[in-house]
């Protein structure tokens, strides 16, 4: 047998240093395909069919399943996982969904799904590929609101609700979604990251000027890049941005823990939260309140609570508490001869 030499001895070389490339790649990842709720992720990689992603440490699988997409003039076979980072104190950091094509399609020109503000509710949206066609705009990044109970319209988030209840761990009631979606080039691919709000200090009925403020854009646009790679096909693990430690819990939305008011006060403090920004709520200790949006929100607000009240103070403005409680009396002796 003759040995391999030549232009046909580097085409092997080649080859061979490629498998042994993917193969480096793939050993030590999660494959979400072949792995069981509960198993922790190893060495920091999950998988999606072919294509990886890094993670920090602690996050364990919570789901999967395969999903079929069909477009216009083909169907699409993708795999979807869910992982969770539970916390020490019996909570959670944060909840990440990868999807990955697993078959290959072979219209480039199609849209698998249309990636619009209202497809994805978003509250931010950032549109990153023009229309494929029509109204389809097929890549995106985007942030909305997310319930946990939306968890069970979907396989996976069933299997997610269910290891959660099963570890008794404290999910919140609602979440920010933070995502990247890509749907064109006759492949497809999708990153979402669900944070618990109080992660970035936001409250309910955040506003994109709230997400600003936070950092959430910004931190947001760290997945664009692992995005677009991710779902082109490349399978080089693409490192995905580290999950905000938690802020501590702004108390703007309790709205038992607001001072002085009765029962019509706390029913005006929750119409109050329920306004957009600029805002402002005072109250006064005899009980009086008033609230006020829009332009001079602060000193409508306290011209509407003194009609019942001298001592009015601003107790919230915007999604932020200004009220400090009142400082209490040191008690002192004193004696002589």
């Amino acid at each position: 047998m003759r040995a391999i030499t030549g232009p046909v001895k580097k085409i092997f070389k080649h080859c061979l240093g490629i498998g042994i490339l993917l193969f480096i790649q793939y050993v030590g990842a999660t494959d979400l395909h072949r792995s069981t709720v509960g198993q922790s992720v190893s060495d920091n990689v999950i998988r999606a069919g072919r294509k990886p992603v890094e993670v920090d440490s602690g996050w364990v699988i919570a789901g999967q399943e395969r999903v079929v997409k069909t477009a216009r003039f083909y169907t699409a076979e993708s795999i979807l996982g869910l992982a969770a980072k539970p916390t020490e104190t019996n909570g959670i950091a944060a909840i990440l969904l990868i999807e990955g094509s697993h078959s290959t399609v072979w219209d480039v020109n199609e849209s698998i799904s249309s990636c619009t503000p209202a497809s994805k509710q978003a509250v931010y949206y950032q549109r990153l590929a023009n229309a494929v066609w029509h109204y389809r705009f097929p890549e995106c990044l985007y942030i909305s609101t997310f319930r946990a109970n939306d968890f069970e319209n979907s396989a996976s988030g069933k299997s997610l609700m269910s290891w959660v209840k099963s570890k008794n761990i404290d999910l919140p009631n609602e979440f920010i979604l933070i995502g990247y979606s890509n749907h064109q080039q006759g492949d497809f691919g999708r990153i979402e990251f669900f944070v618990p709000l109080s992660s970035f200090g936001l409250s309910t009925n955040f506003t994109q000027d709230d997400l600003q403020k936070q950092g959430v854009i910004e931190w947001a646009q760290q997945l664009i890049a692992p995005g677009k790679n991710f779902s082109a096909q490349k399978r080089v693990v693409q490192p995905l941005p580290l999950v905000p430690t938690a802020k501590p819990v702004n108390q703007l939305a309790n709205i038992s823990a607001v001072p002085f008011i009765r029962d019509s006060g706390r029913q005006g403090y929750q119409e109050f939260l329920s306004k957009p920004t600029p805002r402002a709520f005072a109250l006064g200790q005899n009980g009086a309140w008033g609230w006020a949006t829009g332009e001079n929100a602060q000193a409508r607000a306290m011209a509407s609570c003194a009609r019942n009240a001298s001592d009015c103070v601003l107790y919230a403005v915007d999604n932020n508490i200004v009220w400090t409680p009142p400082k209490t009396s040191t008690p002192q002796e004193g004696g002589g001869k």
